[in-house]
């Protein structure tokens, strides 16, 4: 009888502490819906829906994805440029305080530290050199990522989404 009670105690924990693992690794990925920039989900959306959101753009540049051997046009506004390929959004470069990122409201100008509540296991495995810290975060079901970049004093300085 004890054999079977602690079988079963040890069965128990070991299936919790799985759950809970599980549930760690589910917080350090985004899923696509929810990479926003101000609450309006960007990923490939139309250019006519980018503009409709957004407005004009201040500029647009055409530039060439070797990777996917095909061409682009970036779309340049005050502090955010979105990278188009056949006519939608693929990836974004945040570099103004204005917009925040995802449901967490993550901004140019926050402190990287924010990210630890959200993205513990991301945060854990922040890469560092002598000019600032680099979080990555998987976006679900793409080969992109969400990628976090701070100065030296921590502070954000740029958020992107990039391919992998």
């Amino acid at each position: 009888m004890k054999k079977i009670i602690y079988f079963a105690l040890i069965f128990f924990i070991g299936i919790n502490t799985s759950w809970a693992q599980g549930s760690r690794y589910a917080k350090d990925i985004i899923v696509s819906k929810d990479v926003t920039i101000n609450r309006i989900p960007v990923l490939q959306i139309d250019t006519f829906s980018l503009i409709q959101h957004y407005g004009q753009p201040n500029s647009i540049t055409p530039y060439f994805n070797e990777m996917e051997n095909i061409n682009g046009k970036y779309y340049n506004y005050n502090g955010v440029k979105f990278y188009l390929e056949k006519n939608m959004v693929m990836n974004f470069i945040v570099t103004g305080k204005q917009y925040s990122i995802t449901p967490y409201n993550i901004k140019v100008g926050d402190n990287i530290n924010l990210l630890k509540s959200y993205f513990p296991l991301s945060f854990k495995n922040m890469k560092s050199d002598a000019n600032g810290y680099y979080v990555g975060i998987n976006i679900k079901e793409t080969d992109r990522y969400l990628f976090i970049q701070a100065g030296s004093n921590s502070v954000i300085t740029k958020i992107s989404v990039n391919s992998y």
